[in-house]
């Protein structure tokens, strides 16, 4: 079983057999990355296997009561849980008792595990029953009713002083959660919305679950993610790389649930207005290092070549159509962090080469459009008569590749002209491209 430490100053990885972090080809940041999705849980009627790539998934989540048997590795007898007692003495204990939920300290955990779950199709729940069987290495499935699929402890794993471990998180299908809790002293609340109070302890839980997901460390030159190896408390929770990551392994946001593969489940636009934009995905349109923040939750993507994303929408009369579909993201330099230094670059906007259909009402192809290579937009310009109409959104490589996917029509009878509607087009798309 895998390992991953957090620490202060810096990078300590543990592993019983082989490198964690050896997981990405130079040419293919998808590269391993796929063997590590989980494919266990508590939840009937989940989509699993750790080939199943893309497919969303739903986890539950416990902390385990003081005195829990768990464990820093294989090598040395398990010790005991004081986490809640930790949380207690820091932030107060509410009204006490049994239920977790009432605790001052609580919302921080909801706010971690629900990050990831508003940035990707997996759904998590709190299982207020944890039974204290052992956590960690060779810890038992999680089950409804009696424990998490992911359970949290915490105990000293090696004080505070000098570069030492803040946190450790098994990899998938484990996703147990250690914290030191020795370095209490740094913890705080946070408010993503006001963006207000500390990002140590809220970090910390954020990193370790992308862990507990399959996601390993990473390092840029020029890029700031979640999942490098060094605690970052100056930003909030996964950045662009991270949401990539996650996205390939569960799918974007839209996929959990039914999902939105066909037109029976297909994403509703709504009717368009004349002469009003209709946009999805613009919190990927990011200059190189741009901060992603704790209320941006606009990204799409195509997980890989058989994944497809549909959007239905409606005409009220005969109207110009004009659809816009561009590869979001930026280019950056990234390392393992156990590969001696060397580094490599990509370009999220060249992962997948993207393909755009309009359909009937009954799911025949209309148009289809592929005419851009790999890294550039399509656009698709029509005249439609009233009536219902669906889009679908496709890639042709086995990447992830986040995307923008832009809607404007003008009704013919409005006194609107071709080369009105294209100058319309240069704003249609959100083109924030923050630093």
């Amino acid at each position: 079983m895998r390992k991953h430490f957090v620490c202060a100053f810096g990078a300590i990885t543990v592993t019983s057999f082989l490198s964690v972090q050896s997981v990405y080809a130079a040419n293919d940041i998808f590269d391993g990355l796929d063997h590590w999705r989980g494919s266990r849980t508590a939840s009937p009627g989940d989509t699993g296997t750790s080939s199943s790539v893309g497919l969303p998934s739903i986890l539950t989540w416990s902390i385990v009561p003081d005195g829990t048997a768990t464990d820093i590795d294989d090598t040395i007898p398990p010790f005991e849980s004081s986490l809640i007692a930790e949380l207690d003495g820091k932030f107060g204990s509410g009204p006490g008792g049994g239920d977790l939920t009432l605790r001052p300290w609580f919302g921080l955990f909801e706010i971690a595990y629900g990050r990831w779950g508003d940035l990707s199709g997996l759904t998590f729940h709190y299982e207020s029953e944890d039974d204290g069987t052992k956590h960690g290495q060779f810890s038992l499935d999680g089950a409804l009713g009696v424990r998490g699929d992911m359970r949290i402890a915490g105990m000293n794993i090696d004080g505070n002083s000098g570069s030492n471990t803040l946190a450790y998180n098994y990899f998938p299908d484990n996703g147990d959660m250690l914290i030191d809790v020795a370095n209490s002293s740094s913890w705080g609340l946070y408010d993503p919305v006001t963006d207000s109070g500390s990002k140590f302890l809220i970090n910390i839980l954020t990193h370790e679950i992308g862990h507990g997901l399959g996601l390993p460390h990473l390092e840029s030159d020029d890029t700031r993610q979640l999942m490098e190896p060094f605690i970052n408390t100056s930003f909030y929770g996964p950045q662009l790389e991270d949401i990539l990551m996650v996205q390939r392994l569960y799918g974007d946001f839209y996929e959990s649930g039914m999902g939105n593969n066909d037109i029976a489940n297909a994403q509703a636009i709504g009717t368009l207005t004349s002469g009003a934009v209709w946009s999805i995905g613009g919190d990927a349109d990011l200059a190189t290092g741009g901060e992603i923040f704790g209320t941006d939750v606009d990204f799409v993507t195509i997980d890989d070549e058989t994944d497809v994303d549909v959007y239905s929408f409606s005409l009220d009369i005969e109207s110009d159509l004009l659809v816009l579909l561009s590869p979001e993201g930026y280019e950056y330099d990234w390392s393992e962090e156990l590969d001696g230094g060397s580094t490599d670059t990509t370009d999220m906007r060249e992962l997948s080469d993207l393909v755009l259909e309009l359909l009937d009402n009954s799911g025949s192809v209309i148009t289809a459009i592929d005419d851009a290579a790999v890294g550039a937009g399509e656009e698709l310009l029509t005249t439609l008569a009233a009536g219902d109409y669906f889009l679908r959104v496709s890639g042709l490589d086995d990447n992830a590749q986040f995307y923008q996917l832009g809607v404007l029509s003008e009704a013919i009878p409005e006194p609107a002209t071709l080369g009105l509607m294209m100058l319309s087009a240069l704003g249609m798309m959100s083109r924030r491209r923050r630093a």
